[in-house]
């Protein structure tokens, strides 16, 4: 029995999703390929959602990681990736005029 490929271009990305498993294959090929990389702790942190995330996942074995003699910490991309937690950015609150802003309030000259 012959099993058929669909192919389904998803239109913000330039990547084709295939239906017949291949999709997992190709997850288990780039955290295969990224076991022998590492990230810093600061691309690390800002990719699981934050230092106490991290912190839990390292403590929790989840994440394994390396501190160098200079005392920085290199966290294995492989391990990162699998726990990345995706969050919707923040809107951006817009600053109202106050009415006491530095342009409406008098300067006093007779000092």
């Amino acid at each position: 029995m012959e099993m058929n490929t669909f192919r389904r271009v998803v239109p913000e990305s330039p990547i084709a999703v295939l239906y017949d498993g291949t999709a997992e294959a190709v997850l288990a090929d780039i955290l295969h390929v990224m076991e022998r990389h590492t990230f810093s702790r600061r691309e690390a942190m800002e990719i699981v959602g934050g230092p106490g995330r991290l912190q839990r996942l390292c403590e929790s074995n989840k994440v394994r990681f390396e501190t160098k003699p200079n005392g920085r910490s290199y966290f294995t991309a492989s391990d990162v990736l699998r726990n990345a937690k995706v969050r919707p950015a923040k809107k951006k609150k817009k600053k109202l005029k106050n009415a006491t802003s530095a342009e409406e309030v008098p300067m006093h000259t007779d000092c």
